[in-house]
């Protein structure tokens, strides 16, 4: 799953919380890159096969409309199609997605029209980090409790293999659980200095 641009690593890592497979910079023989990233989620009805690509989108509409459509054109379906043939018993229906996420892009929301259109998603990687990606950390630690792993989530922390993950978890108070756990440990003090007063009132 590791990646070399930190970008790609971060989504991996997110899609592999959201319980996907993930492969990153996947080539055909010959080393001819067909996909950034591709994420597999098996199910009993319905696989998902995500196909995402990740970039800068600087200048003209067109430009970058045509950009996008040639990362997602038929030849690299049919060969993402040959590639998990080979890797995963894929069964029954399967949804492909297609995503373009760019750190940058100029007439976001033109393009993000525009591609919609051709049954491509357009995200911005500042909205995943700030949004998206938290509120699934957030899903994912309370799976955990549900599951009884864990008795409070909030003051779990995510495995240490999701190193770009906890970045964003440490960045964020509600999800930080060193934050809850310091703020626990503070009530916990001030009930005991409470518990003391009223022991040494009735003396």
């Amino acid at each position: 799953m590791f990646a070399f641009e930190w970008e790609k690593e971060l989504i991996a890592e997110w899609l592999s919380l959201e319980g996907y497979l993930v492969e990153t910079n996947v080539t055909l023989m010959g080393n001819k890159k067909i996909a950034d990233i591709i994420a597999v989620r098996l199910g009993e009805d319905k696989s998902i096969v995500w196909h995402i690509e990740i970039g800068n989108l600087l200048g003209n509409l067109n430009r970058n409309k045509e950009k996008i459509a040639n990362k997602f054109d038929e030849y690299k379906l049919r060969a993402i199609k040959r590639y998990l043939k080979e890797k995963l018993p894929l069964t029954g229906k399967t949804e492909y997605r297609r995503t373009f996420i760019a750190n940058y892009c100029t007439r976001f929301k033109e393009l993000k029209d525009e591609l919609q259109e051709m049954g491509i998603e357009l995200l911005l990687l500042s909205d995943l980090a700030k949004y998206e990606i938290p509120e699934s950390i957030r899903r994912w630690k309370k799976r955990q409790q549900i599951g009884g792993a864990v008795k409070d989530w909030e003051t779990m922390a995510l495995p240490r293999k999701y190193t770009l993950l906890k970045v964003i978890e440490l960045l964020n108070d509600d999800l930080n659980p060193y934050t809850h756990s310091k703020q626990r440990n503070k009530y916990r003090y001030f009930v005991y200095q409470k518990t003391l007063n009223f022991k040494s009132q009735r003396k």
